[in-house]
């Protein structure tokens, strides 16, 4: 995965199907603190986890309940297959 300059990256809802969970995309945007280099994330997109389907930002009910931590989509992959193992998915 790759934003528009560099890396983006992924944030799984807390509140939706563990098998499933929605996600959000987020881009960067880099701007300069007194000689530094400072790294912003912006959300880019949010999806349905069942449906892969983007879902509009206006819905309340994702305002709310992302992950603390981001990943990148390898990491997520690795994530994903073991809380499957864990709910007794196949």
């Amino acid at each position: 995965m790759a934003g528009l300059h560099r890396d983006c990256q992924v944030r799984v809802s807390l509140v939706s199907n563990i098998r499933c969970p929605d996600y959000q995309i987020e881009d960067f945007i880099y701007d300069d603190d007194d000689g530094e280099e400072v790294k912003i994330a912006v959300p880019v997109r949010i999806f349905r986890g069942r449906t892969h389907k983007e879902v509009d930002y206006e819905s309340d009910d994702l305002l709310i309940g992302w992950s603390s931590k981001a990943m990148h989509y390898g990491d997520i992959q690795q994530l994903l297959g073991e809380l499957r193992k864990a709910g007794g998915s196949p």
